[in-house]
Protein backbone atom coordinates (compact mmCIF):
# COMPACT_ATOMS: atom_id res chain seq x y z
CA UNK A 1 0.00 0.00 0.00
CA UNK A 2 1.27 3.08 -0.87
CA UNK A 3 1.74 6.76 1.39
CA UNK A 4 0.71 9.78 0.43
CA UNK A 5 3.15 12.67 2.06
CA UNK A 6 2.13 16.21 2.22
CA UNK A 7 5.34 18.13 1.52
CA UNK A 8 5.61 21.74 3.98
CA UNK A 9 6.80 24.64 1.63
CA UNK A 10 8.07 27.81 2.27
CA UNK A 11 6.45 31.63 1.56
CA UNK A 12 9.12 33.82 -0.11
CA UNK A 13 12.46 33.10 0.08
CA UNK A 14 13.22 31.50 3.31
CA UNK A 15 16.52 29.54 3.54
CA UNK A 16 15.03 26.14 3.42
CA UNK A 17 17.39 24.85 5.91
CA UNK A 18 16.33 26.87 8.47
CA UNK A 19 12.45 26.02 8.05
CA UNK A 20 12.02 22.38 6.51
CA UNK A 21 12.81 19.72 8.69
CA UNK A 22 15.88 17.31 7.72
CA UNK A 23 13.43 14.27 7.76
CA UNK A 24 10.80 16.05 5.02
CA UNK A 25 13.96 16.87 2.64
CA UNK A 26 15.29 13.06 3.53
CA UNK A 27 11.77 11.62 2.38
CA UNK A 28 11.44 14.00 -0.30
CA UNK A 29 14.39 12.37 -2.04
CA UNK A 30 12.52 9.00 -1.60
CA UNK A 31 9.72 10.20 -3.65
CA UNK A 32 9.05 9.47 -7.35
CA UNK A 33 5.71 11.23 -8.01
CA UNK A 34 4.19 13.89 -7.29
CA UNK A 35 0.96 15.33 -6.96
CA UNK A 36 1.47 19.32 -7.64
CA UNK A 37 -0.90 22.44 -8.53
CA UNK A 38 2.06 23.91 -10.49
CA UNK A 39 4.68 21.50 -12.13
CA UNK A 40 7.19 24.48 -12.57
CA UNK A 41 7.09 25.88 -9.59
CA UNK A 42 6.90 22.15 -8.06
CA UNK A 43 10.19 21.67 -9.81
CA UNK A 44 11.92 24.58 -8.81
CA UNK A 45 11.17 24.10 -5.28
CA UNK A 46 12.39 20.60 -5.23
CA UNK A 47 15.73 21.29 -7.29
CA UNK A 48 16.36 24.09 -4.22
CA UNK A 49 15.57 21.39 -1.77
CA UNK A 50 18.37 19.05 -3.26
CA UNK A 51 20.34 20.35 -6.14
CA UNK A 52 21.51 17.11 -6.88
CA UNK A 53 18.32 15.53 -7.49
CA UNK A 54 17.41 14.15 -11.18
CA UNK A 55 14.52 16.08 -11.87
CA UNK A 56 14.04 14.54 -15.17
CA UNK A 57 13.50 11.37 -13.21
CA UNK A 58 10.70 12.33 -11.15
CA UNK A 59 6.85 12.71 -12.71
CA UNK A 60 4.31 15.41 -12.23
CA UNK A 61 0.73 15.50 -11.84
CA UNK A 62 -1.09 18.64 -11.60
CA UNK A 63 -4.00 18.50 -9.49
CA UNK A 64 -6.65 19.94 -11.78
CA UNK A 65 -8.70 23.20 -10.55
CA UNK A 66 -11.88 21.67 -11.09
CA UNK A 67 -11.18 18.50 -8.45
CA UNK A 68 -9.88 21.32 -6.20
CA UNK A 69 -13.02 23.18 -6.03
CA UNK A 70 -14.92 20.05 -5.50
CA UNK A 71 -12.83 19.14 -3.29
CA UNK A 72 -13.26 22.39 -1.78
CA UNK A 73 -17.04 21.93 -1.07
CA UNK A 74 -16.44 18.10 0.01
CA UNK A 75 -17.84 16.27 -2.66
CA UNK A 76 -15.72 14.27 -4.64
CA UNK A 77 -16.15 14.36 -8.56
CA UNK A 78 -17.85 10.68 -8.54
CA UNK A 79 -20.13 10.72 -5.40
CA UNK A 80 -21.96 14.27 -6.13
Amino acid sequence: MGKLYLIPTTLGESDLGLVIPSEVSAIVKKIRYFIVENIRTARRYLRKMDPQLNIDELQFFEFEPAYRQSCNRGVSETNP
